[in-house]
């Protein structure tokens, strides 16, 4: 293994995956904080909505390839290559 594969693989399991984990599941949670904004009839001001808003855009952006493995088009399955037996 080469010195820049080595570094790579460290970036990817110390930085990469944690804030992929963390985003994905603040972009999941997140909706939950729009409710008691909805209720208060945003009293609190609309600022603060569109900042969450900002924020939950974010963290989809961030946390959408949580949890997918890397694949190449040759080990995607195809339907064709699988006949159903009757």
């Amino acid at each position: 293994m080469s010195m820049m594969e080595l570094v790579s693989t460290l970036v990817a399991q110390v930085v990469v995956f944690p804030l992929q984990f963390v985003s994905f599941w603040a972009s999941v949670s997140l909706p939950l904080l729009y409710i008691p904004l909805l209720f208060a009839g945003f009293k609190p001001g609309v600022s603060i909505f569109l900042a969450l808003l900002a924020i939950h855009v974010v963290s989809l952006i961030l946390g959408h390839g949580y949890g997918r493995e890397e694949t190449t088009l040759e080990e995607e399955p195809t339907t064709h290559e699988h006949p159903i037996d009757a």
